[in-house]
């Protein structure tokens, strides 16, 4: 008998019944009982996290309470972004910033801020994990605006896409944002120049 452990002693005997094998020899179904210990360990777990749920400030926003559009950052994107959005609101646009510090649980009034904006675009340096969690969890169609490129985010770009999503230019899909592909045709161009 090769396994050491009782669980896979089990799994062993388990599967060298016929009645849980297929003509292939495929596992079709295993009755293992495990400890109970896994299910406690969850359950404390589970019950730690909704503890640390309730000392978590709830959420600030930075702009006005409903709107066109609410910007959500994390992380090193801050700066950038708020610089964005008070040049937005400085024009006219009805944007606001929700820097989020607490990714693990949430603020619990998170929900209920991004529902009360019309658009919700979410700026990350890497390829959209937090605008995937936040669309799961809280139903919402944010939009990304991703940067992987070892490189912070310019005010500019943010400003450029915080423009084309006001004016219905970008929606998610379809095209790049225009500062994305000028700096395609830059290096395009430089490469055609450096190989002529």
């Amino acid at each position: 008998m090769l396994g050491t452990c009782r669980h896979t002693r089990r799994l062993e005997e388990l599967t060298r019944r016929p009645h849980h094998q297929n003509c292939r020899g495929h596992i079709l179904d295993l009755d293992v009982h495990l400890s109970g210990q896994t299910a406690r360990t969850d359950r404390q777990v589970r019950r730690k996290v909704q503890n640390i749920a309730e000392t978590i400030p709830l959420q600030p926003v930075e702009g006005p309470e409903e709107g066109d559009l609410l910007v959500v950052s994390w992380g090193g994107t801050y700066g950038a972004v708020r610089t964005a959005t008070q040049r937005a609101r400085r024009q006219g646009q009805s944007v606001a910033h929700c820097h989020i510090r607490y990714l693990h649980p949430f603020p619990k009034n998170l929900g209920d801020i991004l529902k009360r904006y019309k658009r919700v675009l979410v700026a990350e340096l890497n390829t959209g994990q937090l605008r995937f969690i936040l669309r799961s969890l809280y139903l919402v169609d944010a939009l990304g605006l991703n940067k992987v490129k070892g490189k912070p985010f310019l005010v500019s770009e943010i400003c450029t896409r915080i423009d084309e999503v006001l004016a219905g230019r970008y929606d998610g899909s379809g095209p790049e944002p225009a500062f994305l592909s000028a700096a395609r045709s830059a290096r395009e161009a430089e490469a055609e120049l450096s190989a002529g």
